[in-house]
């Protein structure tokens, strides 16, 4: 089965490099950082945490929420604003143990 292979250029998409910040790292780092910790399944943790945040901007913007799987442009700017998390990595290759 082929593997599907991220870029290797400096050229992410937004909402990687807004994951990527996140948590603390570049989307360079994190696509290494990714690729050791889930070499068969590397975007599963970039597609849960965009989940997570679509659920999240659900819950604050009551008014605009996401149903149809188009987002509103506002929910990329949300996204390139979230500050980094102290403890965003939680896979057992960086902590040692999922929480």
């Amino acid at each position: 089965m082929p593997r599907f292979r991220m870029r290797s250029n400096a050229n992410f998409q937004s909402r990687y490099s807004a994951y990527a910040r996140n948590h603390n790292m570049t989307p360079e780092q994190m696509r290494i950082h990714d690729r050791q910790c889930h070499p068969d399944t590397m975007l599963t943790p970039f597609l849960l945490w965009l989940s997570h945040r679509r659920l999240e901007w659900n819950r604050l913007h009551p008014d605009h929420q996401i149903h149809t799987g188009i987002e509103p442009a506002e929910f990329d700017q949300w996204l390139q604003q979230l500050e980094p998390t102290a403890n965003a990595l939680t896979c057992e290759c960086h902590l040692g143990a999922v929480p």
